[in-house]
């Protein structure tokens, strides 16, 4: 869909999304086109891995309420494990027709059409925050409503959403969530990274290979999945692992037949736990300069082996 909405030269895309588009009220339609360009829709077996590693961290009681930051259709509604089918679940999602969707197809839950800043949700009220956040290269500080819970030199949307989801998720609560590397990788969410860690404990990390998203959401991009547990004020922090600096390294890829060597910042975790890692670190992008991870088997496979081993180091 999301390649329909903004690539029309195609006669039989073209016809289906203009038919699209006519059950589309308002400025729906833009609002979806601006989605497409942040929102990654998760595919089923990362849904489904991420809720077995929070049940094997502990994530249990008689009424466990969900809080999904950016829910889209709701993957992750949809998705909830047996174990969790008493779930009370609070989606949030900017996007209107995507909203309405999530609300027809999930009435027993509730979903607000609302960006996230805004939306009236009650501090330390949830057990668990669980979702793949909006991705945004814009270094913005945090505006309006943002200011009340994200430092003011935080920089990019991605790393408010954190912030603001642990404002969110009581405390020894559970956060796991998709992000992009750069809030891991990048010198200028050094920042971001100080101010989680004074909220929360640092569980561990997956990193995913670029063709994650291939399929569910036409983008390559490397991510990572984000594990973190709030503590309670003046509770001592217990990180598993350094995990605030970044090192360099050189990251080695191709450039036609041409080797390319690129000193890269990585995240300090990565550089000491490479096994969580899934795939080859490697150069990619449109001049094959950009950090990425490349990965040839069944994720599928490979991701639930991977968090099981993460989980065992943070218990």
């Amino acid at each position: 869909l999301g390649k329909d909405l903004n690539n029309w030269q195609d006669d039989a895309k073209r016809g289906r999304a203009e038919r699209f588009e006519r059950s589309l009220k308002d400025d729906a339609l833009d609002q979806l086109k601006a989605s497409v360009r942040t929102s990654f829709y998760t595919p089923a077996p990362v849904v489904r891995a991420i809720y077995d590693a929070l049940l094997d961290l502990g994530l249990a009681g008689n009424v466990i309420k969900i809080l999904e930051p950016s829910a889209g259709v709701g993957n992750f509604i949809g998705l909830l494990p047996d174990e969790l089918a008493h779930a009370n679940v609070t989606g949030v999602e900017i996007d209107d027709t995507t909203a309405r969707i999530a609300k027809k197809l999930y009435r027993g839950h509730t979903i607000y059409h609302k960006s996230f800043e805004k939306a009236p949700l009650a501090p330390n009220s949830f057990d668990v925050v669980v979702g793949n956040v909006p991705f945004s290269d814009a270094e913005g500080a945090p505006t309006g409503d943002w200011r009340k819970t994200v430092p003011s030199n935080v920089k990019h949307l991605h790393n408010h959403f954190i912030l603001h989801a642990l404002d969110k998720v009581r405390p020894n609560g559970l956060v796991a969530l998709i992000v992009p590397t750069s809030t891991l990788n990048g010198t200028t969410s050094k920042s971001a990274r100080q101010a989680i860690a004074d909220k929360a404990n640092f569980l561990g990390a997956i990193r995913l290979p670029e063709s994650t998203f291939e399929k569910t959401a036409g983008t390559k991009t490397a991510t990572d999945i984000l594990f973190l547990q709030k503590r309670a004020p003046g509770e001592e922090a217990q990180h598993v692992a350094p995990w605030i600096e970044t090192v360099e390294r050189e990251i080695e890829g191709k450039k036609g037949d041409a080797r390319v060597v690129i000193r890269k910042s990585v995240n300090e975790y990565f550089s000491q736990n490479p096994q969580r890692i899934i795939g080859q670190e490697t150069l990619g992008g449109q001049y094959q300069n950009a950090y990425t991870i490349e990965f040839t088997g069944d994720l599928s496979r490979e991701l639930p082996d991977r968090l099981r081993s993460m989980v065992q180091q943070a218990q």
